[in-house]
């Protein structure tokens, strides 16, 4: 089962955010707040960093469940970065938090980091990929 959405800007993103949540309770009910934060620091991320909220560019929110496991994948045309450098500042993302616990902002992929099973970056930084194991039952 898959579901996308696309999007050029906050309000946008905040109009569909019912029928994401509705979709994630559906397939994935278990683990839905672990996957709507990540989703929210994807999502804020593309549109601060990547797109700097350039409504020309949109971003393009793909969800999908398939063999026990629920995968979102986010990606935009606008600015790419060196997500590389980046997960390995990060490293272990219990260790990063406690050593930036009074930072405000730089979170977000330590946050996608620690919430899904696996985070993947491609397309230079504008694509990421992150995997949810579903349980059983």
């Amino acid at each position: 089962m898959k579901k996308s959405f696309v999007f050029t800007d906050h309000d946008q993103f905040q109009q569909s955010l019912p029928d994401i949540e509705t979709f994630i309770e559906k397939c994935a009910k278990a683990k839905k707040t672990v996957i709507i934060f990540s989703i929210m620091e994807a999502v804020n991320n593309a549109l601060e960093h990547g797109t700097k909220e350039n409504k020309a560019i949109p971003i393009t929110l793909n969800l999908e469940v398939k063999e026990k496991c629920f995968s979102v994948e986010c990606d935009h045309k606008g600015e790419g970065f060196d997500y590389k450098k980046k997960l390995e500042l990060i490293g272990n993302p219990d260790q990063y938090f406690e050593n930036n616990m009074r930072s405000i902002r730089g979170r977000g992929i330590a946050i996608m980091k620690k919430c899904s099973d696996m985070i993947r970056y491609s397309d230079n930084g504008r694509k990421v990929f992150l995997a949810y194991h579903l349980d059983e039952g």
